[in-house]
């Protein structure tokens, strides 16, 4: 029956840290309940009773607090392992890589036709661009008039050439 218990602990941490990564609830309930399990199988084997309730009660809590401490532990340095670690996003919400004041003015080259969402490469950097007004096809030249938040928004222009804003890019 001790054997129970402890294939009861183990199989109820493996759950919750599958939870970490699968997550859902299923596991983690049923992992929950597998260590709830196994604290109440301590209070009901009989193998335990030349011990005490004093040898229940430190099985019990040595469960519990063992469990909670490995979980924390995993969800701590989870993101730290070698092969997860480049699964993991790194950057901050609401953190652009660039100030809006930065791109605002900036020239580049349509990279696809605006439709009026599309790619532009601005100042050597492909970016996610939404054009003012209407189409603007693949390799015209773009302005960058505003930005909110990932948002950029360019106008064609005409008073550059491509082959300008490319060696400017460049």
């Amino acid at each position: 029956m001790i054997s129970t218990v402890v294939i009861l602990v183990c199989l109820g941490i493996f759950m919750l840290a599958l939870e970490v990564i699968l997550p859902g609830g299923i596991l983690g309930i049923c992992g929950g309940l597998c260590l709830v399990g196994a604290i109440i199988m301590t209070f009901l084997i009989d193998e335990l009773d030349p011990y005490g309730m004093g040898a229940r009660l430190a099985i019990a809590g040595f469960i519990g607090a063992g469990a909670i401490t490995l979980l924390v532990l995993w969800m701590k340095n989870f993101h730290r392992m070698p092969f997860i670690s480049h699964y993991i996003l790194e950057a901050k919400a609401g953190e652009s890589p660039r100030a809006d004041s930065e791109l605002l003015g900036l020239t580049g080259i349509a990279r696809s036709d605006l439709r009026p969402i599309g790619t532009a490469m601005i100042d050597g950097k492909k970016l996610e661009v939404v054009s003012e007004a209407g189409l603007i096809p693949h390799g015209s030249a773009v302005v960058v008039v505003k930005v909110d938040g990932f948002r950029v928004v360019v106008r064609a222009t005409s008073g550059q050439s491509v082959e300008t804003i490319e060696s400017q890019s460049a």
